[in-house]
């Protein structure tokens, strides 16, 4: 675990934090986010209600899209091409500067 000193820095750097899970036990950045005054949004879970205000607490199910395999692939796929392609500037890039 970070020290203390380093895990304050860190949360001192975001502009929102986003609690993704679908079930957890507190958590915890809950509280430290509040604590801190980091602006926070939360699925429902551990302690969000009790804590967050009931507008920054979501349920994923109801008010957000969540992709499926063919969105995953899709994306995936994409980022190859995208990496694909930096690899083929920078190629070209290396032939050029020889030539």
């Amino acid at each position: 675990r970070p020290p203390t000193k380093l895990i304050n820095v860190m949360y001192d750097c975001l502009d929102t934090y986003v609690v993704s899970s679908r079930y957890e036990g507190g958590p915890q950045a809950i509280i430290e986010c509040a604590y801190k005054n980091i602006p926070i949004i939360s699925n429902d879970v551990g302690i969000a209600k009790d804590i967050l205000h009931e507008d920054c607490v979501l349920d994923v199910k109801d008010n957000f899209f969540i992709p499926g395999d063919s969105y995953i692939k899709h994306a995936h796929e994409k980022c190859l091409e995208v990496l694909l392609e930096k690899q083929v500037e920078k190629i070209d890039h290396l032939i050029d500067h020889y030539n």
